[in-house]
């Protein structure tokens, strides 16, 4: 018996996260795990899909058309790699999204991306909802900078570490690229 996949998602990652406008970003090793996540993947022939969030904000980086649209370079999808356009935090509002995880029925799901108190946390917290086993590779992942609503100045590092510790404790699982490649990816390839 084949054991089932297990996709990879590649949340948000898209050059605009780069302006200024969003703050000091932590995690400067991001985009290395992510392509070393992708490479594993790859080459296990293993699912990876992306999300590309479209802002309705106006003249936001990641509004419909803006070069800060488009993913990273280094982290561009092979053409077999389908990318699912969002408008709202949760990848998986996605009606197309949803319908290619039920197709590929995968065992669980690897998420990783932009920004994990954001996209990939909705996104995350959804996947377990809808009753997929799911992880979180918190070293793929980045944030920003917050201010909280009474003005206190939170750094990307403190968001980034609050944010993968409440998802460990909503029973999501946090990992690094190494634990995810030898865990997820390796055992299945």
């Amino acid at each position: 018996m084949s054991q089932r996949a297990v996709a990879l998602i590649v949340v948000d990652m898209q050059s605009g996260l780069d302006d200024p406008q969003y703050g000091e970003r932590c995690n400067a090793h991001c985009e290395v795990n992510v392509q070393r996540l992708l490479n594993a993947w790859r080459n296990a022939a293993q699912p990876v899909l992306y999300t590309q969030h479209i802002s309705r904000r106006p003249n936001s980086p990641l509004a419909e058309g803006s070069a800060g649209n488009a993913i990273k370079q280094q982290l561009t999808p092979l053409e077999s790699e389908t990318v699912f356009r969002k408008f709202t935090n949760s990848a998986l509002k996605s009606t197309e999204l949803l319908r290619a995880l039920q197709d590929i029925n995968p065992s669980a799901l690897v998420i990783v991306g932009m920004a994990t108190d954001a996209c990939v946390t909705a996104t995350a917290r959804e996947a377990k909802d809808l009753g997929y086993v799911t992880i979180v590779v918190g070293d793929a992942c980045a944030t920003f900078s917050r201010a909280g609503p009474a003005g206190t100045a939170y750094t990307a590092a403190a968001v980034q570490g609050v944010s993968l510790a409440a998802l460990a404790a909503s029973g999501i699982e946090v990992c690094s690229a190494n634990q995810a490649i030898d865990d997820w990816c390796r055992t299945r390839g």
